[in-house]
């Protein structure tokens, strides 16, 4: 799968994704050579994506803020693990401190161009 974008005043204007190199699946309306191949992610993230001087990047700034978001929620998400009253073993509290350490981190260790999260641990009772 190949993956473009067109550019505005250098925001993202138009976007798609076609089969290798299948020229049918190009909008009619949009000359080729206004088109940049993009990666998946900047695919995936489009609505975080700039163009400065012919190289497309992310919105660092709107980008960060998208992943604060969703590391909140993935924190509110597991709150109650920590409670003095959650039947999870120490070994099971333990491993979520590591990764509920690892979420508070992780938007200032994060690549933006191959975002990968900390994976949540199973839930095991005492």
């Amino acid at each position: 799968m190949k993956y473009y974008a067109t550019f505005k005043n250098g925001k993202v204007d138009g976007f798609w994704q076609r089969e290798n190199n299948d020229e049918s699946q190009c909008p009619s309306y949009i000359p080729e050579n206004e088109a940049i191949e993009i990666t998946e992610n900047q695919f995936n993230n489009i609505n975080y994506l700039k163009l400065e001087n012919d190289v497309v990047s992310f919105d660092s700034g709107k980008m960060l803020s998208k992943i604060r978001a969703e590391r909140d929620s993935k924190l509110s998400k597991t709150d109650w693990i920590m409670l003095s009253d959650s039947q999870a073993s120490a070994a099971c509290k333990t491993a979520f401190e590591t990764y509920r350490q690892s979420l508070r981190d992780f938007p200032d260790t994060v690549d933006l161009n191959n975002i990968v999260w900390p994976t949540e641990p199973e839930y095991v009772t005492e």
